[in-house]
């Protein structure tokens, strides 16, 4: 999918918001070259808390496939 969306539609970055208490999604996404852009604290309310939110971004230069 990020093939896709660099080679075929051209886009110059790609956004994952993350909640940062999933350890294995962020892995995931630093493992194909995203870089953490921040921390939005308090950005969600959901399941009856407030939640943080991680912002990770990946440019088309940093792509490595």
């Amino acid at each position: 999918m990020l093939r896709f969306g660099f080679d075929k539609l051209g886009i110059e970055r790609i956004e994952a918001d993350i909640d940062p208490r999933y350890a294995k999604s962020i892995r995931l996404v630093e493992r194909v070259g995203f870089q953490r852009g921040g921390l939005l604290r308090a950005r969600w309310r959901a399941g009856g808390e407030v939640q943080d939110n991680a912002l990770y971004g990946l440019l088309r230069p940093g792509f490595r496939a």
